[in-house]
């Protein structure tokens, strides 16, 4: 993986977790929902990720999947591992879709400890690991018709200069 992000600067991810011990109702507010995810995230184990690496033009690289459910070395191994990626490559761009849950538990693994009390904690957190260009393509894909109605891929899509400009993230 090291060696792929060189060329390959697009990491795509998805996790999968055992689902929420408390939900947020729909039209809560960000403090409530803040708090909701919290709870879930500090309380539960994300089970498995999935990371993709692409270049900007959406040429993969390769998938990696990583099982946390069975073996508590994994999430060690996969901590220290993506501790040093992320100290390596900070000129990363991550995809994520509704991507919150993703990077809480990342930020629970590269931290090994319970998510920040407070969201701008949180957010300071979230910006260390990761950098400054996070990009949450569900979030995205109301300001583009032709990302909900199956246009141009993804990748090539977003990695547009002017998504940057309108200032999403």
């Amino acid at each position: 993986m090291d060696a792929a992000l060189h060329h390959h600067k697009v990491v795509s991810m998805d996790s999968e977790f055992p689902g929420f011990l408390r939900k947020t109702p729909r039209r809560s507010d960000e403090l409530s929902a803040f708090a909701d995810m919290k709870f879930n995230v500090d309380n539960m184990k994300i089970i498995q990720l999935g990371i993709t690496l692409s270049d900007e033009n959406g040429i993969i690289a390769g998938t990696s999947e990583f099982n946390f459910k069975f073996l508590i070395e994994t999430e060690l191994f996969f901590s220290n591992m993506f501790t040093h990626v992320l100290s390596r490559h900070r000129d990363l761009k991550w995809l994520t879709f509704h991507g919150l849950y993703d990077l809480a538990y990342m930020g629970k693994l590269v931290t090994k400890k319970p998510l920040p009390v407070s969201m701008l904690d949180f957010s300071e957190i979230i910006a260390t690991a990761f950098g400054c260009c996070v990009l949450d393509v569900k979030y995205m894909a109301p300001f583009y018709d032709d990302l909900h109605r199956g246009g141009k891929n993804y990748p090539e899509r977003v990695m547009e200069k002017n998504i940057y400009q309108k200032g999403l993230y």
